[in-house]
């Protein structure tokens, strides 16, 4: 049950670093308003990271703190990103992953109504994932490629000091 966990826990947080980057580069190019106050279902003051959110924006804003920082809503979804990052991570183990499955797709139903995210920020967070997952597993087979040969010049270069 426990074969390759390490490997695959390591593989989960490098997917997620890289995932945090596009999704902090696209969130960067492509920021967005909460869908609730733009088609004026609620009020800015409804949403503490809206007022962030609008703060930024007008440039008032200029210091992102770690204890004051709410949420800020973009493209891609990065609720969407992990919730399939968590499904993927338990693909090996039956229970958990149909216990993943289920609990992430109510975080992702969840994102447009609670997350104040838009439908097309859920599927830019599924890509993301997908960008990620592939780019990483393409990495690591890389990697794993290189390591006889790292071993190899690690024995010679060792013989040679003798």
């Amino acid at each position: 049950m426990h074969a390759r966990a390490s490997q695959r826990n390591s593989e989960l947080w490098w997917v997620i670093a890289f995932s945090s980057l596009l999704t902090i580069a696209g969130g960067a190019v492509l920021p967005a308003s909460n869908p609730w106050i733009y088609n004026g279902l609620a009020a800015m003051d409804d949403f503490q990271h809206a007022q962030q959110f609008a703060a930024l924006r007008a440039g008032t804003m200029h210091v992102l703190g770690l204890y004051n920082t709410e949420g800020l809503i973009q493209l891609p979804s990065f609720h969407t990103v992990l919730a399939i990052m968590l499904a993927y991570n338990f693909r090996h183990h039956r229970w958990l992953f149909t216990a993943a499955i289920v609990l992430d797709t109510l975080i992702i139903l969840s994102c447009p109504t609670e997350g104040s995210h838009y439908f097309v920020d859920l599927v830019a967070g599924a890509a993301v994932a997908a960008v990620a997952i592939i780019a990483v597993r393409g990495w690591e087979r890389w990697l794993d490629s290189l390591r006889p040969g790292i071993a190899i010049a690690v024995v010679k270069t060792s013989e040679l000091a003798r």
